[in-house]
């Protein structure tokens, strides 16, 4: 049985084309709903990891191309602070594929020996789109 541990959040804020929520959660799951985003815009949210095996992620975008949802994880160095330039690769990917006029997404990503990690959810589309849904959980073996 898996446990949720709740995190205070913080507020949203707007850090230029960048929605930020806040504090990095200790949660083993959690799901954004109903954001929209302008053209190449991205919303991230970062999670704690360490002691964890896996993290899954999942997005799903309004669109009309597989390339309008853009999904990222990646590292922070060891202070926890400074975000590497690297962004992890899949363990398993499903996607983007497009579906009745929304983009799927569905990645597993190594996290072994990490302490955080930035989820970032972008939309690609030419127009203003809307994360339906964007989540993630994390797993040990």
């Amino acid at each position: 049985m898996e446990v949720l541990y709740l995190a205070f959040l913080g507020a949203f804020a707007a850090v230029g084309a960048v929605t930020y929520f806040g504090t990095p959660s200790h949660l083993v799951r959690d799901v954004i709903t109903n954001i929209s985003l302008a053209t190449t815009v991205q919303t991230t949210y970062d999670v704690e990891v360490a002691g964890t095996d896996w993290i899954t992620v999942q997005g799903d975008l309004t669109g009309a191309a597989n390339g309008d949802l853009g999904v990222t994880v990646t590292p922070f160095e060891e202070d926890n602070v400074t975000l590497t330039a690297l962004p992890l690769t899949e363990a398993v990917k499903q996607g983007p594929t497009v579906s009745g006029g929304h983009v799927y997404y569905y990645g597993k990503f190594d996290v072994t020996g990490i302490g955080r990690v930035r989820i970032a959810w972008k939309n690609n589309n030419a127009g203003t789109q809307t994360l339906t849904r964007g989540s993630w959980r994390t797993r040990n073996w």
